[in-house]
């Protein structure tokens, strides 16, 4: 009794529980919510023709800003989800808006794929502990996270994340990227933002330092001045606000913590861009917690794993990976060891 006492004023210390458990009357009040989102979409890949490239074509489709009379963004969200249920690899875009006809997209772009549209798909199950890590941008401001046509990738990011949703044994995992379309004048910057110009701008001057002798001026490193270049380059580009988000349900607490957090190591390690932006990890706890769950189950962006990503920054954290890529290494930590792409693959939802 003393016991659990002590551990419930620590929770409440610390912000709350790190774990939710849905019960059936949470997840029947979730579905309800979550009925509008019609337009379910599940790609399975057949051939590594599959590729990162190939979101570069999709998200730009999926671009349609609508807007009130006072301007304010009511564009219809879009979510990319990649599961492990148990073992069972899924690949699922959902969209409440039919307008953007989400099937008609994936199929035109992946055509070496299966693409098959449901009605009713729901992210969690009740009875087990949920946790949950939010992915927002380490930097504020508009520096570019690593991008597959600027720094480059040794392989596709998906390959560790995959091994590590694969790693688990019997648990429930899955990344779920959640975007709206972001206005054009997102270049603009905001009251608060800083615009592209201004920010390619400061990368390139040089700074001001207090030394022994004095103020010292020390030039921009060629890095920064890369950097500068991207950014500038991204004024034409559409953009997307994004929240990414890991999620694991577990037979225990602890599992589902420890899980979540190895998980959201793959984006820390592989999105860092030279320019020191990327994603950190926050795991969530308490109220914090049950609402950011509350928009797994309804697709919807929060603050809480928010970000700017334009489009080859999107494509990059959300898009559907080769076969081959969907293949977790066979020996060692996925996230430190992961160098090559394996040629054994896991089977999808209703394929051996």
């Amino acid at each position: 009794m003393v016991r659990d006492s002590l551990a419930a004023i620590r929770q409440w210390l610390q912000g709350g529980p790190r774990t939710h458990v849905l019960n059936s009357q949470n997840q029947e009040d979730l579905e309800a919510r979550a009925g509008t989102r019609e337009s379910t979409v599940r790609v399975r890949p057949r051939s590594d023709t599959v590729s990162l490239e190939d979101a570069t074509q999709l998200w730009p489709s999926l671009h349609r800003v609508e807007t009130d009379w006072l301007g304010r963004n009511l564009s219809p969200t879009v979510s990319f989800e990649l599961w492990n249920d148990r073992g069972d690899v899924s690949c699922v875009f959902t969209s409440g808006d039919e307008s953007l006809s989400l099937l008609e997209q994936a199929r035109s772009q992946y055509r070496d794929a299966t693409v098959t549209t449901e009605t009713g798909a729901f992210a969690l199950t009740t009875g087990q502990p949920t946790a949950v890590v939010a992915l927002p941008l380490r930097r504020e401001g508009l520096l570019p996270i690593r991008r597959y046509d600027v720094e480059g990738f040794k392989a596709d990011p998906y390959g560790p994340l995959v091994a590590e949703l694969l790693g688990g044994g019997e648990l429930r995992a899955g990344l779920q990227v959640v975007v709206q379309p972001a206005k054009n004048s997102w270049v603009r910057g905001g009251w608060t933002a800083d615009s592209i110009e201004m920010v390619a701008e400061r990368l390139r001057s040089p700074s001001v330092r207090e030394s022994l002798g004095g103020v010292c001026e020390i030039e921009a490193s060629k890095a920064q001045r890369q950097t500068a270049q991207v950014v500038q380059a991204q004024a034409g580009m559409q953009a997307f606000h994004a929240d990414v988000r890991i999620v694991v349900q577990a037979d225990t607490a602890s599992t589902a913590i420890t899980r979540a957090g190895t998980i959201a190591r793959v984006f820390k390690r592989y999105y860092t861009s030279q320019s020191n932006q990327g994603f950190r990890q926050e795991l969530l706890r308490g109220d914090d917690l049950r609402t950011v769950l509350e928009a797994v189950a309804t697709r919807e962006v929060t603050t809480y794993g928010y970000g700017l990503l334009t489009t080859p920054e999107l494509a990059g954290v959300a898009h559907v990976p080769s076969m081959s890529t969907l293949t977790p290494p066979v020996d060692g930590d996925p996230v430190s060891s992961y160098d090559v792409v394996p040629d054994r693959a896991p089977s999808f939802e209703g394929e051996s």
